[in-house]
């Protein structure tokens, strides 16, 4: 799995909840599968811009291994603070 970047907005003073489902593709069959995130951990920071230097919140992130489900969260109060 390789980390991307996103064009994302986050509204002043609202908490924001970004849900990301991971499933794999079998080379063979094609059929996509829930991936195993066994030992996996998650980050994720808002920036200005994809090449700015400033982190403006870092989120915390749940991962649950079951669903495969991958879990970002900014707080209102957090997202409140920036003028973005």
């Amino acid at each position: 799995m390789v980390a991307v970047a996103h064009d994302i907005t986050v509204e002043q003073g609202a908490t924001f909840t970004l849900p990301v489902v991971c499933f794999e593709r079998d080379p063979d069959t094609l059929q996509l599968t829930v991936r195993d995130l066994t030992r996996w951990t998650g980050a994720m920071q808002i920036r200005l811009t994809a090449d700015s230097t400033d982190i403006l919140a870092t989120a915390v992130v749940a991962v649950d291994v079951a669903t495969g489900t991958v879990t970002a969260t900014i707080d209102d109060d957090v997202t409140a603070d920036y003028v973005w």
